[in-house]
């Protein structure tokens, strides 16, 4: 108690705490995040009205510097500090939405140039807006603490997609769809991505099957798409089967196959695939993701069944309320999953609304503004991205609030066939610069 007392007095006197590591070869940074903390505690301080409320400000104030590098929880300066503002150590190097950010400002300012008279008074506007620009960007005057800017550029998610069937068709996109440029990864045949599926696991991209080869197991490195040697059990490609990775001891992929072996499954933790327990019935053209932490396997072209992963094998839910339905996609959603799209021959139409699986029920939970087959998607906090496959092409961004879609709205539409995208989370600058014997991309 006397320590908390001595320290808000110290405190309250300008005093400030020493760093933990006076040989610490960020110093600079160090006392740059503590004066923000300083600064927060002493806004935090003013607004008290008792000794209760600015304690509870010297304890974030204490908890705040502490995390900074060179204090106790980061003594090795930035080595191994998640601290934001390690971001702003060589930003240009290191920070790529600082350098996405910069780059932005640069193409503005270019463009607007571009389209000046000879006018240097035009010049010189063009400058200015970016100066204006730049001090938005991560590590500078507008979002001097790095990402996430509370008044500055946009830190948002930047997502691949690799289309199976042209490398022009790949591309990076922001989460907002205001940037999307080309990517290229070589590949070691023409076909190697046709119907393959993918899964995230341990942070690498791994792709199964497919046309070229229905028992491949490949796998994104770097820039190339790469053949592991590894084989699956059985015969897989995304025209009929389906893929999800589920947390476990050790995480795996649970691969069902769709096609003449609808009812098997099995696993892959990396290394070694598994066989698993057979499905209860069959599901071609279904879609899978995780509930409650255990794979799920909804409805397809000849059944409304979902299936859950138990340890004791796969074990009914309730039916879904869009019927027999092929095509569709999946995505978890916290404690609940979402469907979106597909087509039932039922009544012969596709499906624009948005099912929502949670608490062992099924609701309605939305629609989306646009057909959808053979698609990918995936789940960022507070919205979710559907990106089109055969038949229809369009980029739909929809806003989540937890329950339900709120808002959509379509980005674009891609130049052919997607058959289920290759999708997932990256930085804006993955595969910028990279070459190849027949293509290079360089901004």
């Amino acid at each position: 108690m006397l320590t908390i007392i001595f320290s808000f007095f110290f405190a309250c006197s300008g005093f400030r705490p020493n760093l933990y590591n006076t040989t610490c070869q960020d110093e600079d940074l160090a006392l740059k995040c503590d004066s923000f903390c300083y600064t927060d505690f002493l806004t935090c301080k003013d607004d008290c009205e008792d000794s209760s409320c600015e304690r509870n400000c010297l304890a974030d104030y204490t908890e705040c510097y502490e995390q900074c590098p060179c204090f106790r929880k980061c003594p090795n300066g930035c080595d191994d500090c998640p601290n934001s503002i390690c971001s702003c150590k060589n930003p240009e190097l290191n920070n790529p939405f600082y350098q996405q950010c910069i780059n932005e400002a640069m193409y503005n300012a270019k463009h607007c140039v571009k389209n000046c008279t000879a006018s240097p008074s035009c010049y010189n506007k063009c400058f200015n807006s970016f100066d204006l620009e730049s001090e938005m960007c991560p590590c500078n005057s507008r979002c001097p603490r790095g990402c996430p800017c509370d008044d500055g550029y946009n830190c948002q998610g930047f997502y691949m997609l690799l289309s199976q069937y042209s490398t022009k068709n790949t591309y990076i996109l922001s989460a907002d769809g205001h940037f999307k440029e080309n990517r290229y990864f070589s590949t070691p045949h023409a076909n190697f991505l046709n119907y393959a599926g993918h899964a995230i696991l341990n942070g690498e991209v791994f792709l199964f099957g497919g046309s070229q080869n229905r028992y491949k197991i490949g796998k994104i490195s770097g820039c190339e798409l790469i053949d592991t040697g590894k084989r699956l059990i059985n015969s897989f490609g995304t025209d009929y089967g389906a893929t999800v990775t589920i947390p476990e001891v050790k995480d795996e992929v649970v691969i069902c196959a769709g096609a003449s072996s609808a009812d098997k499954c099995e696993g892959f933790d990396g290394e070694t695939s598994f066989s698993l327990s057979n499905l209860m019935v069959k599901h071609e053209f279904a879609c899978m993701a995780t509930y409650q932490t255990q794979a799920v396997i909804v409805a397809g072209g000849n059944t409304n069944t979902v299936e859950l992963l138990a340890v004791t094998g796969w074990q009914n839910e309730p039916v879904f309320p869009g019927g027999t339905v092929k095509r569709l996609s999946c995505v978890s959603v916290g404690d609940g999953l979402i469907t979106t799209g597909g087509y039932t021959e039922e009544t012969s139409s596709h499906l624009k609304n948005v099912y929502l699986f949670r608490d062992e029920r099924w609701t309605v939970a939305g629609q989306l503004q646009n057909n959808f087959n053979y698609h990918s998607m995936l789940f960022h906090e507070n919205y979710f991205i559907a990106f089109g496959g055969n038949d229809f092409y369009a980029v739909e961004r929809a806003e989540w609030n937890g329950e339900a879609v709120v808002s959509s709205e379509t980005f674009f539409t891609h130049e052919g066939s997607q058959h289920r995208p290759i999708i997932f989370e990256t930085t804006p600058d993955t595969c910028k610069e990279f070459c190849s014997e027949d293509y290079c991309y360089i901004m």
